[in-house]
């Protein structure tokens, strides 16, 4: 077999950009990174090519934590610690301007190789839009606007912090167990045609408890994985709902 045998893609790389993710300094971040689901996972690396060192999070039996740039120590976990079905993504806590660059998710399997994801992230001062907010028992639109060009597949709306995390989900397998018990029968599609990419849902009667983080992820063909993500703050009459957003564009 001698120079009969070379690989088809000498890198092994599969390339996928995430463009153009705005957040405010201070949030938590969620780094996406999904890699095969029917191997298992012997090494993560994240890295920062420009940094030096350039690891941002290293998974493996041996890893140093001296090889993990001084800037990342303690602000990066992974989502789910399991890494269930090739979940490899992390959060990054306390963003600043500095974290602004190109990361690298890199995994290696057995069997399936090494597996390969490439991001863009953008930190920049967020708008905050301000909304009146009577009292608990209102119904609340959580907005979210998705490309309008590309055939929606799958659309997942969730609060990390919550397990499950799901707060709606929608595409043709969908399971109902798999909802939060506290938003049954209380969320449902604001256009229910999700014309001109209108993904936004409706929260009736919230509460106090509804405050926190939710991400709203289409899967779209073509045009892959598009995200966003915004904070609810539910407050009692006379004060506001607070929203922030960060967008982020999966361009597979």
């Amino acid at each position: 077999f001698k120079e009969r045998v070379e690989l088809k893609d000498s890198q092994m790389k599969s390339d996928v950009t995430f463009n153009d993710t705005y957040s405010e300094p201070g949030d938590t971040v969620t780094l996406p990174c999904q890699a095969p689901r029917s191997s298992e996972i012997l090494i993560l690396q994240w890295t920062r090519p420009d940094l030096h060192p350039e690891y941002v999070f290293v998974h493996h039996l041996w890893s140093d934590p001296d090889t993990q740039h001084p800037s990342f120590k303690e602000r990066v976990e992974l989502k789910d610690s399991q890494m269930k079905d090739g979940d490899v993504s992390v959060t990054l806590k306390d963003v600043t301007l500095n974290d602004t660059g190109t990361y690298e998710c890199r995994v290696i399997q057995t069997p399936g190789g090494i597996w390969m994801s490439t991001l863009h992230l953008n930190v920049a001062e967020a708008d905050h839009v301000k909304v009146s907010l009577t009292e608990p028992g209102d119904t609340v639109t959580l907005p979210c606007q998705a490309p309008r060009s590309s055939e929606i597949l799958i659309l997942q709306w969730t609060r990390p912090d919550l397990h499950p995390e799901y707060v709606f989900v929608h595409h043709l397998w969908s399971d109902p167990d798999t909802q939060h018990p506290s938003f049954k029968e209380r969320v449902e599609l604001k256009d229910s045609q999700m014309k001109d990419g209108d993904v936004s849902v409706t929260l009736k009667d919230v509460t106090l408890n509804d405050t926190g983080t939710y991400e709203c992820r289409v899967i779209q063909t073509p045009g892959g994985i598009w995200m966003s993500t915004l904070h609810l703050n539910v407050a009692e009459a006379g004060e506001f709902l607070s929203r922030h957003i960060t967008f982020v564009h999966v361009a597979c």
